[in-house]
């Protein structure tokens, strides 16, 4: 399947492909790209520099201002709805999960190909915001001069409170999480963040509440297991 008009709009089109991860699973991303009206894709256009964006947990791209900031900065924009997210949401796959964030390096970099296929000029700026900006870290740093820059919006790259607070949740989350990895974990509800984005509620953006939900997805013991490995690793350098 081809490029298609995306849900923002005629200025923006998606592509859902597969990727296999690590393990060899297949695994459904979207990819989103801006095409702002008369600017057109021909191949006689100038070459211009790419930036990818990667979205928080239980979220979706969904920030047109975003793309076109960087359109205006001279930038092609691309965003990236991964697996078990937004665009890429899968009824058979609980939302929001993935166990290893590794599992995301393969359509990341399957992502970067199809950018470059279009004629991007020299390394793509990665983008990442909240827990897509603790992947963007950790797959650049396994993949030094992939990327010409990486830009960070409110990385979640530690648990809030201390590198103690990790550890005891690590020493929590570890045994439940190798036993029943899909194992929903009874939290507090976090509606916060919606509601300062959702324009229905004090936020400026339409959010489609079937790829972002108010309380957002379910946290699974695998998932967080998956977050505190991340933050681990950051800790370590």
């Amino acid at each position: 399947m081809g490029w298609q008009q995306d849900i923002l709009g005629e200025e923006f089109e998606s592509l859902a492909f597969t990727a296999a991860g690590p393990d060899g699973v297949e695994r459904t991303a979207t990819l989103v790209r801006f095409r702002p009206a008369g600017d057109g894709s021909a191949p006689s256009r100038a070459p211009r520099r790419a930036v990818l964006f990667l979205h928080g947990w239980s979220d979706y791209f969904f920030n047109v201002d975003l793309a076109r900031f960087w359109q205006e900065a001279g930038y092609d924009f691309y965003a990236l709805d991964m697996h078990n997210h937004g665009r890429s949401l899968r009824p058979e796959y609980p939302g929001g999960y993935v166990s290893d964030l590794a599992d995301y390096d393969a359509e990341i970099e399957e992502a970067l190909r199809l950018i470059s296929r279009e004629g991007g000029a020299g390394p793509v700026t990665l983008m990442g915001h909240s827990t897509g900006g603790l992947v963007a870290v950790l797959w650049a740093s396994r993949r030094p001069g992939t990327v010409s820059h990486l830009v960070l919006n409110s990385p979640w790259l530690e648990m809030h409170g201390s590198s103690l607070v990790r550890r005891a949740a690590s020493g929590m989350v570890g045994p439940v999480a190798r036993l029943r990895p899909e194992a929903v974990l009874r939290l507090p509800e976090r509606g916060f963040y919606w509601r300062t984005i959702s324009s229905a509620a004090e936020g400026e953006w339409p959010l489609d509440e079937r790829y972002r939900p108010p309380m957002a997805f379910p946290v699974r013991a695998g998932w967080l297991s998956a977050v505190l490995a991340g933050h681990a690793k950051v800790a370590r350098g």
